[in-house]
């Protein structure tokens, strides 16, 4: 039994798959990692003050949002880019919508009108 190889379009769908999900994982890690930087606020602590819901929660969790979220915009590039356990870079992918996703489904569902 022998296989064909694999037909240009598929492999032309695929590549365009590939580049597509590459620039999506770097627009969410750029996005991610400001914000992130904004509520860490490691070198201009102004920048976070600027954040109106800031004032409102106490400064541990506002730092601790802003770190979950640097992590996370470093777990979508670096495994994959370093091709040291890429699987994270999926993991991290999947923990920035998997809360969200099991609370409405489970948890807290938003009622309809």
């Amino acid at each position: 039994m022998t296989t064909s190889p694999p037909s240009s379009a598929s492999t032309t769908g695929r590549t365009a798959l590939h580049v597509t999900l590459w620039v999506v994982q770097v627009l969410l890690a750029v996005l991610f990692g400001m914000a992130g930087f904004m509520k860490t606020t490691l070198v201009m602590p102004e920048l976070g003050e600027k954040l109106f819901w800031t004032k409102d929660v106490a400064l541990p969790l506002v730092r601790f949002i802003g770190a979950s979220e640097l992590s996370a915009s470093l777990g979508l590039l670096l495994p994959a880019l370093a091709r040291v356990k890429p699987m994270l870079t999926a993991w991290a992918a999947a923990g920035l919508v998997a809360f969200v996703a099991w609370g409405r489904f489970t948890d807290r569902p938003i009622a309809e009108r």
